[in-house]
C-alpha cells in the first residue's frame, strides 16, 4: 500500500522484477515501466494519473 490506502505499483513492480523477470519481456512503444504503470492505472482505477 502506499499510504492513501492503494496499492503501491512500484512495490508491484519491483516484486514482478525479482520474481518473474520474463513477464517485463515485451515490445511496447514507450518504456516497458510506463506500460506496466499505465496497466496498472487501469486495472486499479487510478486513471487520474494520467
Amino acid at each position: 500500500m502506499d499510504g492513501t490506502g492503494n496499492p503501491s505499483f512500484g512495490d508491484f513492480l519491483r516484486w514482478v522484477r525479482e520474481n518473474h523477470p520474463s513477464y517485463l519481456d515485451f515490445r511496447t512503444t514507450g518504456s516497458v515501466s510506463d506500460t506496466v504503470e499505465w496497466w496498472w492505472a487501469q486495472e486499479f482505477k487510478q486513471t487520474w494519473r494520467y
